[in-house]
């Protein structure tokens, strides 16, 4: 499911029964357990850079959230290969090698460092991943190409979700950089589309709360 209509429905419900001093965490825990990502509804909720999980025993959603620079902007470069998400979950290994997960979280606690200080310093290296991508690579023809293309505009290059889209973070030489990652796909026989886009930092609640006002 989509979690921006669903929570959009939610908080426009609140609002419709006069709810409106509802707690963040009654629509996120609603929300989660209609779409079933915690991370997705969380996201569409709050906006900006957020982090999120269910707490298994109480049903909420533990959450936080960074505010995303103005000037920190993100290339989807999206090759013409349909992955379902069962299918690229499908070719993942049922265990991991302590150093494979090791080398993850080291990289995730960085990169989760950098961004909530409010530096959001990046490079490759904090998007290096060792559980998803080097698996789901032969799905995609071109992918681990592509997550290995340097620039020095480039921040960080990695796989959307269970894919096929891949997302670059830039702040300069947008244009060029998405050619160079088009490039490898397209060397692999794959027409591709790209995006240039921003990250909102208001999410469903703000956006929905301050077009109440307004009206």
């Amino acid at each position: 499911m989509v979690p921006v209509p669903i929570v959009a429905g939610l908080v426009l419900g609140a609002q419709l029964l006069g709810a409106e001093d509802y707690e963040d965490n009654e629509i996120l825990s609603l929300a989660a357990k209609m779409e079933g990502h915690p991370d997705n509804v969380t996201a569409a909720y709050l906006g900006g850079l957020t982090v999120a999980f269910l707490e298994e025993q109480s049903g909420r959603v533990l959450f936080a959230k960074a505010l995303v620079p103005a000037d920190l902007r993100m290339i989807a470069i999206v090759p013409d290969v349909p992955l379902a998400t069962q299918s690229a979950r499908a070719v993942l290994p049922a265990s991991y090698s302590r150093e494979d997960v090791v080398h993850n979280l080291q990289r995730a606690v960085l990169l989760a460092a950098a961004c909530f200080s409010g530096s959001f310093a990046l490079q490759p290296e904090l998007f290096r991943d060792r559980l998803h991508q080097p698996y789901r690579s032969r799905l995609i023809p071109g992918l681990e190409a592509c997550l290995e293309v340097r620039h020095p505009a480039l921040l960080g290059v990695f796989l959307s979700g269970a894919g096929s889209s891949v997302l670059a973070l830039v702040r300069d030489a947008e244009e060029e950089v998405a050619e160079r990652l088009a490039q490898e796909f397209e060397r692999h026989g794959l027409s591709t589309q790209t995006f240039f886009l921003q990250a909102e930092n208001r999410g469903v609640r703000e956006l929905v709360r301050d077009g109440a006002g307004k009206g």
